[in-house]
């Protein structure tokens, strides 16, 4: 019996047992990336996961690039529709700290530490993510105080309107699969450098700025 990777969560499409979505093995190995360079980035799934979810994807690829397609779109939208004005200089000394989600390529964190080694940017490892549900991711980078950093675009929001309406949130800022990550570390090197934590409490933020 052939067994499944890949489960349908709402409108997305996720790693079973995982909180990885489809759409970052699609894009990493659309990039370029082998299997091995995928797990790497995405550290929580095994080799035996990034290939039955590669599988899974060829099989039905018109259907999932179609899927993709669409969540650009719908992502560009939101970014478009949500105030995206500039970071302002801020003379306070709390500066911004992030929280990468597990579903945000390593390699994100490894170029944004490049740029400015003393950013405190925190592992979703060395924060205890694995396999906690959204709801909880929320409140952990809530008790941290830290920005949370993810790909994710189909629950993550959602989920972050209903839990900013008990609780403030630091906010969250979600990463197009497709924006280069040489962009994604300049864009938080600037916010961090530029701007004040409460600038962004109970935010979604879309990135390009």
């Amino acid at each position: 019996m052939a067994k499944d990777y890949i489960e349908k969560r709402g409108t997305g499409y996720y790693v079973i047992g995982s909180r990885v979505s489809l759409d970052s093995i699609v894009y990493a190995f659309l990039d370029g990336n082998s299997a091995e360079g995928i797990v790497e980035s995405y550290p929580t799934l095994t080799l035996e996961q990034v290939h039955g979810s590669l599988a899974f994807y060829l099989a039905n690829r018109a259907e999932i690039d179609a899927y993709l397609a669409e969540g650009e779109r719908e992502t560009e939208k939101m970014r478009a529709g949500t105030s995206q004005a500039g970071p302002q200089r801020s003379k306070a000394e709390m500066k911004i700290k992030f929280l990468a989600d597990v579903n945000l390529s390593a390699a994100v964190v490894e170029a944004v530490l490049r740029l400015e080694a003393s950013i405190d940017f925190q592992t979703h490892r060395m924060a205890g993510l694995d396999r906690k549900a959204d709801p909880e991711v929320l409140r952990i980078a809530a008790q941290s105080g830290r920005l949370l950093v993810t790909h994710d675009r189909n629950t993550m929001p959602a989920h972050f309107r209903q839990f900013i309406l008990k609780q403030n949130s630091p906010g969250i800022i979600v990463i197009p699969q497709r924006m280069r990550v040489k962009f994604v570390a300049e864009d938080l090197l600037l916010m961090w450098a530029a701007s004040d934590p409460e600038e962004w409490q109970n935010r979604v933020v879309y990135l390009p700025l």
